[in-house]
Parts: structure tokens; C-alpha cells; sequence
């Protein structure tokens, strides 16, 4: 999501079977924000009349449409509340254990994830910068709470990241 200044929020990470662009589809009016793949990727594009006239004939599909649209809602009230009340270490912290929850693989205290993310679109996903990102990882290092590999990042203690949420 670009500012007017070209600054960008990553406010979501999709996964295979993931959807997007139901509010245009839905009210008529434009994207409210920009979608890039970072992988390989197949999309399927909907025409609003089509889309709509489903809904009417799919009760099933229009609930469960209208609970992923209040999940992702809440979704975006927990980003606001973040970044109203939480600095960059904490924002930080809670954004890895997100995404290690999303494409981690937990072996006890230990997470890996297993996913590439710049330090650019680490600091997107919370409102920072990527200097602050790179401070952030250097003192996650330093205190023997994260490694990185070329595409995965391990956090090494589950419990001691979580506290620097709180």
C-alpha cells in the first residue's frame, strides 16, 4: 500500500488459495491497494457482475467471504493498535513470531522461517525503516535470539522473543 510520498505498508503476506481485490469487487471502486508476487504465481481474475450474481446464488460462500473480510479487518485494527502503542523492538518481534506462525516449522523453543523477506519488506510489514530493521536484527543476533540463513530466519528462543513483545 503506497503512500503519497512512495513509502510502502506490506499489510499482508498471501498464500496458495489466498484471495484479494474483494473490496472493488464488491463495492465497484478501485484497489485500495497494489498486489506483488514474490514467487511464481497463478491468478485468477473475476468479473464484479459474475462475482456478484455467485454471491446471491451461494449463501455458503457469501458467509464465509464476509468472515475473511472481518478477519482481515481485525487484522488491520491489530496493525493500528500496534502502531500506535508498540515501538519498533516489539513491533518487530511480534511480526517474526507472526511469520513464523504463518511459514514457520517449530521444534521446541525453535523456529525456523522459511521465507526470504528483504530488511525493506520486514520494515514495510511494520511501519518502520530498513535501518531501524537492520539495528533490530543486529541486536536480535547479539543476544543469540535469531540467526539468518540466505532464505530462512531462526529464532532460537520462542519465549524471550515473545517478551519483548509485552
Amino acid at each position: 500500500m503506497p503512500s503519497i510520498l512512495g513509502d510502502e505498508k506490506i499489510v499482508t503476506v498471501f498464500s496458495d488459495g489466498d484471495f484479494f481485490g474483494e473490496m472493488a469487487l464488491l463495492d465497484g471502486m478501485p484497489r485500495s491497494a497494489d498486489a506483488i508476487a514474490i514467487e511464481p504465481t497463478r491468478l485468477l481474475i473475476l468479473n464484479r457482475s459474475d462475482f456478484l450474481r455467485f454471491l446471491r446464488k451461494n449463501e455458503d460462500m457469501m458467509v464465509s467471504l464476509l468472515s475473511t473480510l472481518s478477519m482481515r479487518l481485525r487484522k488491520t485494527d491489530e496493525l493500528l493498535k500496534d502502531a500506535s502503542f508498540l515501538n519498533i523492538p516489539a513491533r518487530f518481534a511480534k511480526k517474526l513470531l507472526e511469520l513464523g506462525e504463518e511459514f514457520g516449522q517449530t521444534d521446541g523453543e525453535t523456529m525456523k522461517i522459511k521465507a526470504a523477506f528483504s530488511q525493506k519488506e520486514l520494515a514495510d510489514m511494520i511501519g518502520a525503516t530498513r535501518e531501524s530493521i537492520n539495528k533490530e536484527l543486529r541486536v536480535l543476533r547479539e543476544k543469540g535470539l535469531i540467526s539468518l540463513s540466505e532464505n530462512s530466519i531462526t529464532i532460537h528462543n520462542i519465549k524471550r522473543l515473545r517478551r519483548r513483545v509485552h
